[in-house]
């Protein structure tokens, strides 16, 4: 992430020259998640260096691009969830080019590629993934959402999985 805060200060303010530049600049800027005084010092001094002098916006963009792609939650549209088993816990949802991910405080637990999802459905309050497996029998796994990010999450899913 500072490699990326980095290239979005070269952008907005162009090269660092330090007799222009105040001192904590990038505090001016919101340019990561959960930004801290150290990132921003971080970032102010990767900025400093030889890293993005004398790049151009268009390059700096190509750059975040690139970064991003490797990020591992690059493409995925993420919706709250519960877990199914009534045990209330905060969960995630992405949805993406991959398959479907689970997600409990930031760290991905589990993953269902599209080649193993069979069919979703939405009942009650509960969306639906129907896996096949290698017994023959499909293993069904559910999430407690709210009615409009299940409907959302669906669509999406439908749009993905057809395609």
């Amino acid at each position: 992430l500072v490699k990326i805060g980095a290239h979005l200060l070269q952008i907005h303010v162009g090269d660092a020259e330090s007799e222009i530049l105040e001192e904590n600049y990038s505090s001016q800027f919101c340019l990561v998640p959960n930004q801290t005084p150290e990132i921003e010092l971080e970032m102010e001094e990767l900025h400093r260096s030889e890293f993005c002098r004398n790049l151009s916006a268009s390059e700096c963009d190509k750059e975040i691009l690139r970064l991003c792609y490797r990020l591992e939650a690059y493409g995925l549209h993420f919706f709250k969830a519960s877990d199914g088993d009534g045990s209330n816990s905060e969960l995630s949802l992405g949805i993406g080019i991959g398959g479907v991910s689970v997600y409990a405080d930031g760290q991905r637990i589990n993953t269902f590629p599209w080649i193993m999802i069979r069919k979703s459905h939405c009942s009650g309050s509960c969306f639906f993934l129907e896996l096949y497996s290698t017994t023959g029998k499909p293993t069904e796994v559910g999430f407690k959402m709210d009615k409009r990010n299940r409907k959302q999450l669906w669509r999406l899913f439908v749009d993905f999985h057809t395609f």
